[in-house]
């Protein structure tokens, strides 16, 4: 996973500077220093990044065998209400250009599907879902 995380800190996080959670962890910059949860206002987008690993299967037969490791990779981009979708509409296309068909370290990561968005119950932040498949082999 941690190569995964490396990738979206990378391509994402970095270049675009924003504030991000990995896998329920803390909070954190662009240069990994923890940082206080993003209140309304103060930061105009943030993410959140999950891996979600399913269940790998034989891809292919035989000795010694392959076995693939399929997953999904779902970054939330969070946009204070009443700030507009821009941004975070914006930072989708630039995941799916850096994330989109790409291979890296026998990780492939496939086509990225921007969902609409929506608003969680807390009302605070617009909520844009980015879903990245992965998937790779031992």
């Amino acid at each position: 996973m941690s190569l995964i995380n490396s990738r979206v800190q990378t391509l994402v996080q970095v270049p675009l500077s924003l504030i991000a959670q990995y896998q329920n962890g803390p909070f954190v910059d662009k240069n990994e220093k923890i940082v206080p949860q993003p209140k309304p206002g103060q930061v105009p987008v943030w993410m959140a990044v999950s891996i979600r690993p399913d269940e790998s299967f034989h891809a292919e037969m035989g000795s010694p065998g392959r076995h693939r490791n399929p997953g999904l990779i779902v970054i939330e981009l969070f946009s204070k209400i009443g700030s507009g979708t821009a941004a975070a509409d914006d930072i989708a296309d630039s995941i799916k250009t850096a994330l989109r068909s790409t291979a890296e370290d026998g990780i492939i990561y496939q086509t990225v599907t921007v969902l609409p968005g929506g608003v969680p119950e807390d009302g605070a932040w617009f909520v844009t879902p980015v879903l990245i498949p992965y998937f790779y082999d031992d």
